[in-house]
């Protein structure tokens, strides 16, 4: 399952929807959109393809200088001897099983809840049903408040409960200026 070019991440637990040979699988699929803060979530706004395409092309011109057959990728010519298409495989594989160790998650990404399974035998079919539901809930995480706003609201507070506003800090501030004039003048007349 696949959207927006991010693979399928899930929370609850591990990727995938185990189908027995030869039977008949139900299976109930619930999913939110989900977008997170880049800079709280350590995620990316790149999608888990570009990532993944472009560590397996590093990989591959690094090992073996091609693709295996099917692959796809544009710069790299497809391998034609037996033992260059099975490494090429195993790096594809290998970076598909460490996607996580290599790109950051994405910060926008559909996160997949898999409901309840139903399986029934059957004599010589496999067949798998998902039933999915038509609203799909959004999940976007955002700052409650920016810095200006938090500053004011901290500032508020203060005046609040120290009983200060800007008013009484400018009135402070002219009376020590007043003092410092006042002293400043009579140290003048006294030197005369």
């Amino acid at each position: 399952m696949h959207k927006e070019d991010n693979f399928w991440r899930t929370t609850f637990e591990d990727p995938g929807i185990f189908c027995p040979y030869l039977t008949t699988t139900q299976v109930q699929v619930l999913w939110n959109d989900v977008t997170v803060i880049e800079a709280v979530n350590n995620c990316t706004s790149n999608h888990d393809d570009q990532c993944f395409e472009l560590h397996v092309q590093k990989s591959l011109l690094k090992e073996v200088d091609c693709q295996p057959p099917g692959l796809g990728l544009q710069d790299l010519e497809e391998c034609q001897d037996e033992d260059e298409i099975i490494a090429a495989e195993k790096i594809v594989i290998d970076a598909a099983n460490n996607l996580d160790e290599v790109c950051k998650k994405p910060c926008h990404f559909l996160d997949m809840i898999i409901g309840s399974r139903n399986f029934e035998y059957e004599n010589s079919l496999t067949r798998f049903y998902g039933y999915f539901t038509h609203k799909v809930p959004v999940s976007t995480e955002k700052f409650l408040m920016d810095r200006l706003y938090l500053i004011a609201e901290v500032g508020g507070m203060a005046g609040l409960l120290l009983g200060v506003s800007f008013f009484h800090v400018v009135k402070l501030i002219n009376y020590f200026l007043d003092m410092k004039i006042e002293a400043n003048t009579n140290l003048k007349h006294d030197s005369y």
